[in-house]
């Protein structure tokens, strides 16, 4: 299962409005890509939030990719790694809880 598939699972959001979200997310990524370009400078590094991708295309028709997470996802998979707990499934877990106990709290 991928990312839309499982955000959309999270929030209720329909898959293919979050589809066009991403696709979106991967114009501003072009437009930043093409904005180096023009300005000659060979190689870009864009924001995502979760980190930082590095794209250099200044080695003609070879483009690499880098990764930085941020430190915040850093942290979480650190976490996750130590404690051996599933954020995703504790959250699941938690929001099933609590939409359990107000369906019955209404109904007591």
């Amino acid at each position: 299962m991928g990312i839309v598939e499982k955000l959309s699972e999270l929030t209720t959001i329909d898959s293919k409005a979050l589809e066009k979200f991403f696709k979106k997310i991967s114009w501003c990524i072009c437009d930043d890509v093409h904005q180096a370009s023009v300005d000659n400078l060979g190689r870009v590094f864009i924001d995502i939030e979760i980190g930082t991708i590095g794209i250099d295309f200044s080695s003609g028709d070879c483009v690499r990719y880098n990764f930085v997470p941020s430190k915040e996802l850093e942290k979480d998979i650190a976490t996750t790694l130590t404690s051996g707990e599933n954020p995703l499934t504790l959250r699941i877990e938690q929001s099933l809880v609590s939409k359990l106990t107000n369906t019955y709290k209404d109904l007591l």
